[in-house]
Formats: structure tokens, C-alpha cells, sequence
């Protein structure tokens, strides 16, 4: 079975420095019930988060290679198109098919400090949108998501399976 999960960054200032209140609606740890408490407590105290942001330029997954339920790797398609949106500064849209995209980062040893699959830097206004994407990690310990320096930035709609926590993020 699939849910749907949304995450949201919200900027939060902590002695001079701008880190990121991060609130999800599912979570492998959080399914049902606490996640519905979890919301409203993170509602209740810091307020709606961001949850649009119009006039982006759009990048779609699909026009650098990475093509839902075809069974190949899509790490490197996945990859260019991040890099492609985020070269002016963000001000963009990073479209996904609804489909499975299977995320293999190669053989090579697991690394402490590897980069996740979209690691975003320097962005301000900033959308990645699932709409329905299965993330398959076929090394979990990469991590989906990591966010550095940037402001506004939005991940939703993506799917994950049961047992599985799609936003191991680290901001």
C-alpha cells in the first residue's frame, strides 16, 4: 500500500544562522493518528507553512533521461535535471511522472558524508514535485534529500511503501 507524504521547509533563525523547520505528513514513524497530532502541533505552533509558489521556471525529470517504470537506473538523469534548475539561483520547478523511479548511486562503498539523490544548494524559491513519483533507493543510507542555504523550498506528492521513509533529509 501507498501513501502520499508532503514535506515542507519553513525558515526558522536560531542564533544568526537560518535553519529549516521540517514537517511531514507521513512518516515510517509517524503513520495514522501521530501524524495527524504531529501536523496539528507543528501548525499550531509556527503557523501555515509555504505551500505554493507561482512564476517558476519548470525542469522536468523525463526531458534528462529519467523515465518512470522502465526498470533502468535513474540517478543520473535525476541528477543533471537537479543541477539544470538550480544553476540560476532556483526561481524553479523540478517536475516528476507519476511512476516508480528506481535510484541506484553505483557499487562503490557506502560513504558516511555521500550525497543524497537532490541535494539542493544556494536556492531561493525552490519546488520539487512528486506528483505520485515512487523514489526507489536501492541504497537508503544515500538519503533522499538534503537541503543547503537556500530559502522557500518545497518537496511534495511523492509516494513511498509501507516500512519505508522516503525523507531521510538532512538540512
Amino acid at each position: 500500500m501507498s501513501k502520499h507524504a508532503w514535506l515542507y521547509f519553513m525558515p526558522v533563525h536560531f542564533a544568526g544562522l537560518c535553519c529549516f523547520l521540517v514537517a511531514s505528513a507521513l512518516c515510517a514513524a509517524a503513520d495514522g493518528r501521530e501524524a495527524e497530532e504531529l501536523a496539528a502541533h507543528i501548525l499550531k505552533t509556527r503557523g501555515e507553512p509555504l505551500r505554493e509558489l507561482r512564476g517558476l521556471r519548470e525542469f522536468h525529470v523525463k526531458d534528462f533521461g529519467a523515465i518512470p517504470d522502465d526498470g533502468r537506473n535513474d540517478f543520473e538523469a535525476i541528477r543533471k535535471a537537479l543541477t539544470a534548475a538550480v544553476r540560476e539561483g532556483g526561481r524553479a520547478r523540478l517536475m516528476f511522472e507519476s511512476g516508480r523511479y528506481d535510484i541506484d548511486p553505483g557499487n562503490g562503498p557506502y560513504l558516511p558524508k555521500e550525497d543524497p539523490l537532490l541535494l539542493v544548494r544556494r536556492a531561493r524559491d525552490f519546488v520539487v514535485d512528486g506528483q505520485g513519483a515512487e523514489i526507489v533507493l536501492k541504497r537508503p543510507s544515500m538519503g533522499f534529500c538534503r537541503i543547503d542555504n537556500s530559502t522557500n523550498v518545497i518537496f511534495r506528492n511523492f509516494t513511498r511503501k509501507r516500512g519505508q521513509c522516503l525523507f531521510l533529509c538532512t538540512l
